[in-house]
């Protein structure tokens, strides 16, 4: 079966600023907004707002209980989520907010989605989920480790969308929904507010690959994946980003400069690569094909660019729950420099930044 699927696993080795002036949201000239895409459990920043799921208002610090109020809004300015961040852990200048206190998330419709008390950055205490008409979903509470920053999430009360409760005081059946509320997307069996038994469902990513877990006293013990046609592989993680010889895609790049030639244009001279992008696909097997050049229609660059590819070495595909899917990857050839980096807090961080995108393409 052809699948027609395309999820982005993965945009900038480091956050780059997308800050934008929206005079709609920002309601202090010194209020910072940033335009947001969301797709599963990611967020990441986007250029326009006409691109943005959401948008966050990030103000000054609070005169009064020294935090940062940040509010994020649906397009059509409705409010979507409610918190405050401790500025001593957050930096909006590398994407890292630290939330901490309440914490309010919206349905675009307005009614509450879930209401959840955040320490250090980390949910603790309870967190309770609703359905869209206002109904209670479910309630897990975050129990502190007493070390770090971890907490344990213990399941509590879940409803059906019928209303009916299926799991009480951590005993019992637990249902997790697709966005919509209309289908299942796992289910399994809790006890002692842990995971425990068999847990089958289908993945965010698409319905069309199936698993099962296995856990005993919400320890992950096995897992088995399954693709459209019914073939079955092993898993520990449920999502795998692609890699290149176990390496990240830093890596890949400063092998890919010691193979690949920059070829000149008609008047001998080197051709500028710094707006230079190219793209490939990782096919599930880990060979590469649909080797491109954006925005260049220069043979040499494409004949140099395919033949560094081929000489790189094998690359392993994105897995869900095990199944090896189609991986587009595309890169900016250039590699800034090694520096350090000092954000507004005060630490100091040591990058080397590229530009990439992955993006699963296919089953």
């Amino acid at each position: 079966m052809k699948q027609n699927l395309v999820y982005s696993i993965s945009r900038l080795v480091l956050f780059t600023q997308f800050f934008v002036a929206d005079v709609a949201f920002a309601q202090k000239a010194d209020t910072m907004v940033i335009f947001y895409k969301a797709s599963l459990d990611e967020i990441y920043p986007v250029y326009k707002r006409e691109d943005a799921d959401f948008i966050r208002t990030i103000p000054p610090i609070d005169p009064i209980d020294k935090t940062i109020h940040i509010v994020d809004y649906f397009p059509n300015g409705k409010i979507r989520m409610e918190g405050k961040a401790n500025p001593e852990y957050t930096d909006a200048t590398t994407g890292m907010f630290s939330f901490i206190g309440d914490c309010v998330n919206y349905f675009p419709n307005g009614k509450k989605q879930s209401t959840a008390s955040y320490a250090r950055g980390q949910k603790e205490g309870m967190e309770t989920m609703y359905f869209p008409d206002g109904n209670i979903y479910y309630t897990i509470e975050h129990i502190s480790q007493g070390y770090g920053f971890v907490t344990k999430p213990l399941y509590r009360d879940c409803y059906d969308l019928s209303g009916n409760m299926i799991c009480k005081n951590g005993n019992g059946q637990w249902i997790t929904y697709y966005d919509d509320y209309k289908q299942i997307q796992v289910q399994g069996q809790v006890k002692n507010g842990l995971k425990d038994g068999e847990w089958k469902g289908s993945a965010g990513l698409t319905p069309l690959i199936k698993y099962v877990s296995k856990y005993k006293k919400g320890k992950f013990l096995s897992g088995i994946g399954y693709d459209s046609t019914g073939k079955a592989y092993s898993f520990i993680n449920e999502l795998d980003p692609p890699s290149y010889n176990e390496k990240n895609p830093v890596n890949f790049m400063e092998v890919f400069h010691q193979h690949f030639t920059i070829p000149r244009d008609v008047n001998g001279k080197k051709i500028n690569m710094d707006t230079i992008y190219f793209s490939f696909v990782i096919e599930k097997d880990g060979t590469l094909s649909n080797v491109e050049v954006l925005k260049n229609d220069n043979s040499q660059l494409k004949y140099n660019v395919n033949d560094a590819l081929m000489k790189c070495g094998k690359w392993h595909p994105a897995f869900c729950y095990g199944v090896p899917l189609r991986t587009k990857l595309t890169f900016g050839y250039k590699i800034n420099q090694d520096r350090y980096q000092t954000s507004p807090n005060g630490s100091s961080v040591y990058w080397k930044e590229i530009e990439y995108n992955a993006e699963i393409i296919g089953i």
